[in-house]
């Protein structure tokens, strides 16, 4: 669940969204429609963290995204977006365009934690009493792609 609280965005003298308040349920298909400069573009950034708003909060299962102390890649994994004619390859089915992003964000974590783990193992071979533990690697890159296909079914389902 999406819980938009007074959402705004300025820029700079332009009030371009004037405190927006709704609520997403999960599961739930939006259509965000309006003349061209009202503002839906900026309000889907800002649902998505792209842009920050000037005020208010995007609260996403109990979280506001939009706290710099928050990892909102993590959450992106969780919500699904997509924005009509933007980054879209015509090359692509549309499982496989929403797939992209998550596939991505997903194969980069799990090279990341290899990279990492192979200083780890060499810095354990050195005399030094801090041994460091190796990060979890619980996926494959075969069950990553089956659970972002499973994730583009149930919102092309809903």
């Amino acid at each position: 669940m999406i819980d938009v609280i007074d959402l705004k965005k300025n820029f700079g003298h332009l009030e371009v969204l004037k405190g927006i308040t709704t609520t997403i349920k999960e599961g739930e298909k939006i259509a965000i429609v309006g003349p061209s400069g009202s503002g839906k573009s900026t309000f889907l950034r800002c649902l998505n963290c792209m842009e920050d708003p000037t005020g208010g909060a995007v609260v996403f299962e109990g979280v506001d995204i939009a706290d710099m102390k928050v990892d909102i890649n993590i959450h992106r994994r969780h919500m699904g977006m997509v924005f009509q004619q933007f980054n879209l390859f015509n090359n692509k089915t549309v499982i496989e365009n929403i797939m992209l992003a998550p596939v991505y964000i997903a194969a980069h974590d799990l090279r990341m934690k290899a990279f990492k783990n192979f200083f780890i193992k060499i810095r354990n071979t050195l005399p030094i009493k801090n041994k460091k533990t190796l990060y979890e690697i619980s996926t494959s890159p075969s069950k990553i792609k089956e659970d972002a296909r499973e994730n583009a079914m149930k919102l092309l389902k809903r």
